[in-house]
């Protein structure tokens, strides 16, 4: 198991669906590769217009945002994000998030 991640060494990869925009992601740290079935740890990075579809994996995450503003859609509630914010989705709960901003 790898217990280490540096950001130069993980490939960005694209995800979602939006009106000519696809948030980019990172993945450091999942059950896929740290036998952990609680944890998804990664960077996002959502281009103006970009949003994901609604979806839902046995992993809490977390987010915390650094620029722009945006949604977070997590269960049945929607929360305004902006610099500062944080989320928390937790395991098996619908999600999907919008950034309705002129920045990432």
């Amino acid at each position: 198991m790898e217990l280490l991640r540096r950001d130069e060494n993980m490939a960005w990869l694209d995800w979602g669906t939006g009106p000519g925009a696809v948030p980019s992601y990172k993945t450091y740290f999942s059950a896929e590769d740290t036998g952990t079935t609680g944890l998804l740890q990664g960077t996002l990075i959502y281009p103006p217009g970009a949003r994901v579809v609604p979806h839902r994996h046995t992993p809490v995450e977390t987010y915390f945002v650094l620029s722009g503003t945006g949604a977070a859609h997590v269960g049945g509630d929607s929360f305004r994000l902006a610099p500062g914010t944080g989320v928390f989705v937790p395991s098996l709960t619908a999600h999907w998030f919008e950034n309705d901003s002129e920045a990432p």
